[in-house]
């Protein structure tokens, strides 16, 4: 009997049915985009305070470059009784070093200089960020980098035969 009733009369009398519940172990769309927006929301946190002490190091990297060219300068001055000269306007370092100008070849070739130093972020001749070397006469030179930090703010070093600065 219990056959015919399995087989025949599959009725259910009172008991509850045996039912499977699928559970998938899966994040939703919504979990996933939340994620997604908390990861970049740190990203840009971490980029926002990480460009301050970078653009410093930069800065600090011009101060020691500049004391460098100023250092060879006078070593220069010493042996030749004049800096190189430019015209009114100055000269870019980095321009005249990949042109091979005369101030290159007075502190290279003199053995003054190794390398002439490019600004951390020296891109073109005609960017923002320069060494700029201006010597009007054979007794004095300035010689000047931007400061990427402090915004509008130079740093320069004025130079004259009598070791003033």
């Amino acid at each position: 009997m219990n056959l015919f009733k399995l087989f025949i009369f599959p009725v259910n009398l009172g008991r509850k049915p045996k039912t499977r519940h699928r559970t998938f172990n899966a994040f939703t769309l919504i979990e996933l985009l939340v994620v997604i927006a908390i990861i970049a929301i740190l990203a840009a946190i971490i980029l926002v305070f990480t460009q301050g002490p970078q653009a410093s190091a930069r800065d600090s990297r011009r101060v020691s470059d500049l004391s460098q060219i100023k250092t060879s300068l006078q070593a220069y001055y010493l042996a030749n009784n004049s800096y190189p000269s430019t015209g009114s306007s100055g000269i870019s370092l980095e321009e005249d070093s990949a042109t091979n100008g005369t101030f290159t070849q007075a502190m290279k070739g003199s053995g003054y200089m190794s390398v002439i130093p490019k600004d951390p972020k020296y891109t073109t001749p005609a960017g923002e960020y320069t060494y700029k070397y201006i010597a009007t006469t054979s007794n004095s030179y300035t010689l000047c980098a931007k400061s990427e930090a402090k915004s509008d703010n130079y740093f320069c070093s004025t130079q004259d035969s009598s070791g003033v600065s």
